[in-house]
C-alpha cells in the first residue's frame, strides 16, 4: 500500500521505536514519582485568580494539577533524554535560574554608616552630578554649504564684533529642530540630541562669547557658553538611599562572582582549536 511508502509513516514509526528502546534500556524512569504538593496547588489557583480574578472550580483546579503533572512529566522525559543539551534558549534559561538562585543567596545585612561613609568617599564616580551647560548655538546644515567650516569661520568674525547678542541667535544660520538656546543641561542630555561627544567638546570653550566651528553629528555649529556648573558631589546624608543600594548592588554582585569561581572550580573549560585550558 501507498502508505506504507510514505517517509511521515517511516519517521513516526522509527520516533516510537526510539522511545519504547529507551523505556527497555531505563526501566527505573517509570518509577518516578511525583508529588503535588500544597504549596503548589496554592500557587496554581494563586495564578488562576490573577488571571480570571475568582478562584477555579473544583473541576478546573483538577484540570490545573493534571496540566501540572503533565508538563512535569513530559519536562522530566527531556531532561532524561538530554533533549536540553544543544537548545541555546533552554540552556540560557536555566543559567538564568541558576543566576536568580545565586541572588537568592547573596542577601546582605545593611551596611553601617562607616563602611557606607568608605563607600562613597572611594567611588565618587557613582554618584557626582554634572557638570552642566547653557549655550546658544547657531547652525550651519552641511547640506546648504559646500564648505560649512569656513562658513562658519567668517561668521564668527562678525558675531565675535559684539553685534549679535546669544538670544538672536536664530536670525542667523539655518532652522534647527530643537531651537538655538539650552539651559541647564547635562551631557547625556546634549549628545542625545547633538551626538556623542558633542558636549565634551563644549566644555573646554570661554564662557560668554562666542567660539567655534564645532562639528556635530548634525552639522557645524557656532557657540556661546554662557553657563558651565562643574561636577559636583552631594553631600553624603542628602544620598544616602541611593549609597546604600549602590553599596548593596556591588557586595551582591562581588558574592556573586565569587560563588560562580567556586562552581567553575568544578570544571576543566578546554576551547577547542586554542591552547587555552
Amino acid at each position: 500500500m501507498r502508505v506504507y511508502r510514505d517517509p511521515l509513516v517511516h519517521f513516526l514509526a522509527l520516533g516510537v521505536l526510539l522511545f519504547f528502546s529507551y523505556y527497555w534500556l531505563n526501566p527505573e524512569q517509570g518509577d518516578s514519582i511525583i508529588e503535588v504538593s500544597d504549596e503548589t496547588i496554592a500557587r496554581l489557583e494563586q495564578k488562576w485568580e490573577i488571571l480570571w480574578n475568582r478562584k477555579p472550580t473544583e473541576k478546573e483546579l483538577q484540570g490545573l494539577v493534571e496540566a501540572y503533572t503533565r508538563e512535569e512529566i513530559l519536562s522530566r522525559e527531556a531532561l532524561a533524554m538530554g533533549l536540553d543539551r544543544d537548545d541555546p534558549v533552554i540552556r540560557r534559561r536555566l543559567a538564568q535560574k541558576v543566576d536568580f538562585l545565586l541572588d537568592d543567596m547573596s542577601d546582605l545585612e545593611k551596611p553601617n554608616d562607616d563602611e557606607l561613609m568608605e563607600f562613597y568617599l572611594n567611588n565618587p564616580d557613582h554618584f557626582s552630578i554634572g557638570p552642566f551647560l547653557s549655550f546658544y548655538h547657531i547652525y550651519l546644515n552641511p547640506e546648504k554649504y559646500s564648505e560649512p567650516a569656513a562658513m562658519g569661520s567668517k561668521l564668527l568674525q562678525t558675531l565675535r564684533t559684539g553685534a549679535v547678542l546669544p538670544e538672536h541667535a536664530g536670525d542667523y544660520g539655518d532652522p534647527f529642530f530643537n531651537g538655538v538656546g539650552f539651559h541647564h543641561r547635562s551631557k547625556s542630555q546634549i549628545n542625545r540630541i547633538f551626538g556623542k561627544g558633542f558636549a565634551e567638546s563644549l566644555i573646554g570653550l570661554r564662557l560668554n562669547e562666542w567660539s567655534g566651528p564645532v562639528q556635530s553629528g548634525l552639522g557645524t555649529h557656532l557657540i556661546y557658553l554662557s553657563h558651565l556648573e562643574p561636577i559636583s558631589l552631594p553631600e553624603f546624608e542628602s544620598i544616602r538611599t541611593t549609597v546604600t543600594q549602590y553599596y548593596l548592588n556591588e557586595r551582591r554582585r562581588l558574592a556573586k562572582d565569587n560563588a560562580y569561581k567556586e562552581l567553575k572550580r568544578r570544571y576543566r573549560v578546554r576551547v577547542i582549536g586554542t591552547e587555552q585550558i
